[in-house]
């Protein structure tokens, strides 16, 4: 292990129990605040839409969770979500995504211009973010990868403003291009060891890496010819993602 990693595993270790507690303390909570809201909504699920004249207009047809103050939080036991899953959502600033979630289609959240965080915390199974995941939506300032996605697909960020923040976690293998929009505008930390970046570096302004793979990165990048800088991973995001600094850690002698 070198010098870096030493500096920083036992801290990282340590912040990361940390988490875990934290997190289970938080699922606790959440899982008995989505339970109650079931059982408010009368334990509708995904497939059952309204077909009612009573409906109201307000109210969605598709039923994921509990909605209050422009937080949607989705409830555990949901596995997929496509396209059509938030269409009936409006005003939408925060998602909540559910423990269980294991598939994302394209799409998924395009016409919600108003949303300005994604929560991926509590998701575990996740393998993949899809082509034009985040395509149409302009208002997401930072936008951190769950631990476990080790593909990117091409567009999975799109359209988003100068000085957003794309935290990419160790677990990632492979990373489709990402849009701006303008390019060299979008700020990435990329915790991964060792990512082909040269469809991806187009619209990054700068690129921060761990250390031990800065001069992977730093060859990949002369030899695209890219405008972006290249920085080391700082001190303070590393701490920060600890879990996904500690993942990386893990997996070397």
């Amino acid at each position: 292990m070198g010098a870096f990693k030493k500096i920083f595993s036992d801290a990282a270790d340590e912040i990361k129990k940390s988490l875990e507690e934290s997190k289970d303390e938080m699922r606790k909570s959440l899982s008995e605040m989505k339970r109650s809201t079931m059982a408010e909504l009368g334990m509708r699920t995904t497939s059952s839409k309204g077909n009612s004249d009573d409906d109201d207009d307000d109210e969605p047809r598709i039923i994921l969770g509990k909605f209050s103050n422009g937080v949607l939080d989705i409830r555990d036991d949901i596995e997929e979500l496509d396209d059509e899953s938030l269409e009936d959502y409006k005003n939408v600033k925060m998602i909540i995504f559910p423990r269980g979630l294991k598939k994302l289609e394209s799409e998924v959240i395009c016409d919600q211009n108003k949303l300005e965080d994604l929560d991926f915390s509590f998701v575990t199974d996740l393998r993949e973010i899809p082509d034009d995941f985040i395509s149409g939506t302009t208002k997401i300032k930072e936008f951190i990868v769950p631990l476990g996605v080790k593909k990117l697909g091409d567009g999975f960020v799109g359209d988003c403003k100068a000085g957003t923040k794309i935290v990419i976690p160790s677990t990632v293998e492979k990373m489709g291009y990402i849009n701006g929009e303008s390019n060299n505008d979008l700020l990435v930390y990329l915790f991964a060891p060792k990512v082909k970046i040269e469809d991806a570096e187009e619209d990054i302004k700068t690129l921060y890496v761990l250390p031990e793979y800065y001069g992977y990165y730093a060859k990949q990048l002369k030899d695209c010819d890219s405008e972006a800088r290249l920085r080391e991973m700082p001190e303070d995001i590393l701490i920060l993602h600890a879990n996904s600094f500690a993942a990386e850690l893990a997996k070397t002698p």
